[in-house]
């Protein structure tokens, strides 16, 4: 036997435990985390592109919340692999162009509490991860009250 083969061990252990194997039934799938996955790594690169048409203190601003949404795009790939057991192998979309640096801000910061509200709900359909999730939805709230500043401070001038 095949001690790497998933299906195998599951029914060896399925006859030595002598019961049912329970119905892995969770409301939450997990191609839907895997495509949240694929979004935190959109905005990074996101980020960083608009990051290059920034000056001074909002370039650096917007290189350290390309870094963070990468660190909670990382943090979503360890808990599909905790959850799954496999990796979440999700790449980034296509990455939105923007015509002016207020336009970029817009759409981020839409991104951002779109994303911040998904979150919310992932952590009360996976709540063994409610923290991680819950804690990535607090950050991404407070990302995009960041950017309306900037976007503020973008139309002012």
């Amino acid at each position: 036997m095949d001690p790497y083969d998933k299906e195998k061990t599951r029914e060896i252990w399925k006859r030595v435990l002598g019961e049912e194997e329970s119905c892995d039934c969770r409301a939450f799938d997990s191609e839907l985390l895997r495509q949240m996955i694929a979004e935190e790594k959109t905005m990074v690169c996101a980020y960083r592109s608009l990051a290059r048409c920034a000056a001074g203190q909002s370039r650096e601003q917007l290189r350290r919340f390309g870094e963070q949404t990468l660190c909670h795009a990382r943090k979503l790939e360890a808990v599909y692999y905790l959850w799954t057991g496999e990796r979440a192998c999700a790449s980034s979309k296509e990455v939105p162009r923007f015509r002016c640096f207020a336009e970029g801000l817009r759409e981020l910061h839409g991104r951002e509490t779109a994303s911040a509200a998904r979150l919310n709900r992932t952590a009360e359909e996976l709540p063994d991860y409610a923290e991680v999730f819950y804690t990535a939805a607090q950050e991404k709230t407070c990302r995009a009250e960041a950017l309306l500043r900037l976007l503020q401070n973008c139309l002012a001038m």
